[in-house]
């Protein structure tokens, strides 16, 4: 997957091409460097630049190898930086995949450099143009990397190692792949030029299918945007190497007058970057299918990585046994302590959302309990009450089972206010709500502050009888607490009238007729002196 200028030689050995390839590591800059300078479209121009000045050279010679492999390796160098750019202002989701992709580049310039020297130093031609080559084909293995990240590794370092030793034993297998030997155990044997052209055809379609995979997942935001710049570069770069690729090596053009096309996709990629709208780039999933595959795709993505080590491994098992089966082996065990330390994170998640929602729940009961209280007294309120009213009466209208209401208020509340301020008048509610709590027995019965020195009392399933002795209950408790208060007509302590109204609920009847009724009777109560009960 890099620029290949491959030559048909006797032995059919490859000696020379142009590419590119990354390295498989994950870095971030220091804050202090900035990249504005590189930014895709000034990236652009200087590669569009660069291929007017290559056309330029090839006019006057078709032999002008120095300045051919110089301008692509700008082209290398502009796009790595543009790729940084990226890194540097996109979003943490994205970061780790732009920096692979500048790896990439700059894997492929360091074999761009070997190829030049290649063509420089004509006795270390064998030595350079392997060296090249295995750069070329190594640009892969990070933009296998980024492809097969899933959207749950953000976030995850650890994974990084994990993708590190991957990244190593896939370097260490392509090296193999093309020289069939491993530096001081064997002699190397490079594979011929037909074998390696087909190796660069197999990564580059496999890699473009690969996003193009991505894609149909309609991955969100800065991912979508990596994918769709990607799978352009991908697709041009696959198509230009397999037409170049036949042209070197069947029809045996002239090396030099093909060159300036191996900067074509570097230009297409920056063009992608820089001109592409950020509105296309941003449309999330938009129906259950898409959204499925978006999940099984991410499910599956750590499992590329692991299968094409596994491809690559069983490739040199002829003649590499030990080898082929130790990277089997380290490739499924990464993959299983990768699966373990994910499924440990998503126990550990599960957990904490498990105690989170907990807490929640329990947040709520406590929201709704508070809503439902009287914040000075501590009863229930208004709102409840007339809630829990209408209930029973609609009940009590099934049922045709009796209901009693009770309104209570406070005598003479208003003097003992006046003389003892807000203060001993809030005191005084609270020890009257508590003692008229107290003497329900039932859950339920419900008491609730009915507005002022108010209180009223709901008892389902309840007769007259039995409200009025309650009634009495209340009122001669409230007596009992001695809570002094200016001497008036009812005395110098607290007290207070009760009117009770019950009935069973029937189609003639109504809720605010029931409430009105019960209303009457406590003033007739107050009217009559005070400290009393009355019953409707």
């Amino acid at each position: 997957m890099t620029h290949q200028g491959w030559t048909n030689t006797a032995d059919d050995v490859l000696p020379e091409r142009q590419s590119i390839a990354p390295a498989s590591f994950a870095f971030a800059l220091p804050r202090r460097w900035t990249l504005q300078w590189a930014a895709p479209r000034r990236m652009f121009a200087v590669v569009a630049l660069s291929i007017v000045v290559h056309a330029a050279f090839l006019l006057l010679s078709h032999n002008a190898t120095l300045p051919s492999n110089i301008l692509i390796g700008v082209a290398f160098l502009c796009t790595a930086l543009a790729c940084l750019h990226q890194f540097q202002a996109g979003s943490v989701d994205t970061r780790r995949l732009w920096a692979l992709l500048a790896a990439a580049f700059f894997v492929s310039l360091i074999g761009q450099v070997q190829s030049t020297l290649d063509a420089l130093l004509p006795t270390a031609h064998h030595k350079t143009a392997f060296t090249a080559d295995f750069f070329f084909l190594t640009y892969g293995i990070p933009v296998l990397l980024a492809i097969s990240s899933p959207n749950e590794d953000a976030g995850l370092k650890s994974f990084f190692w994990f993708d590190a030793a991957q990244a190593f034993i896939a370097a260490l297998l392509l090296y193999i792949h093309i020289f069939a030997s491993i530096g001081p155990f064997g002699r190397p044997d490079p594979i011929s030029a037909v074998r390696l052209m087909n190796l660069y055809n197999a990564e580059n379609v496999v890699l473009a299918l690969m996003v193009s995979v991505r894609l149909f997942a309609r991955p969100a935001a800065g991912r979508k945007r990596f994918y769709d710049s990607l799978a352009i570069y991908l697709w041009v770069y696959g198509v230009t190497a397999l037409v170049l690729g036949y042209l070197e090596l069947k029809r045996d053009w002239p090396e030099g007058l093909q060159d300036i096309a191996w900067a074509l996709p570097c230009l297409a990629l920056l063009a992608a970057l820089a001109f592409l709208p950020e509105s296309t780039l941003h449309q999330p999933a938009t129906s259950e299918r898409h959204r499925s595959a978006a999940v099984v795709i991410d499910s599956l993505s750590p499992v590329l990585f692991i299968l094409s080590i596994v491809i690559m491994a069983t490739g040199i098992l002829p003649r590499h046994r030990f080898i082929g089966f130790s990277s089997i082996a380290v490739a499924v065990t990464l993959y299983g302590l990768r699966s373990a330390f994910l499924q440990r994170k998503y126990a550990d998640s599960q957990r904490e959302l498990s105690k989170s929602s907990l807490a929640l729940l329990d947040a709520v009961d406590r929201l709704r309990e508070q809503s439902i209280r009287d914040s000075l007294t501590g009863i229930h309120n208004r709102r409840h009450f007339d809630d829990k009213l209408l209930i029973e009466w609609k009940r009590s209208l099934r049922s045709q089972r009796p209901l009693s209401l009770l309104l209570i208020d406070v005598d003479a509340f208003k003097e003992l206010n006046d003389r003892y301020g807000h203060i001993e008048g809030d005191e005084c509610l609270k020890r009257i709500a508590g003692q008229l709590a107290a003497q329900l027995k039932r859950a339920t019965d419900l008491i609730a502050r009915y507005g002022g020195e108010e209180f009223s009392v709901v008892l389902p399933d309840t007769g007259p009888d039995g409200a009025f002795v309650l009634a009495e209950q209340m009122r001669s408790s409230i007596a009992a607490l001695k809570i002094a208060k200016p001497s008036s007509t009812t005395g110098d302590v607290v007290t207070v009238s009760i009117g009770i109204c019950s009935c069973i609920a029937s189609a003639e009847s109504s809720l605010p007729g029931f409430v009105n009724t019960a209303d009457t009777a406590l003033y007739r109560a107050k009217r009559l002196g005070r400290n009393r009960v009355e019953l409707a």
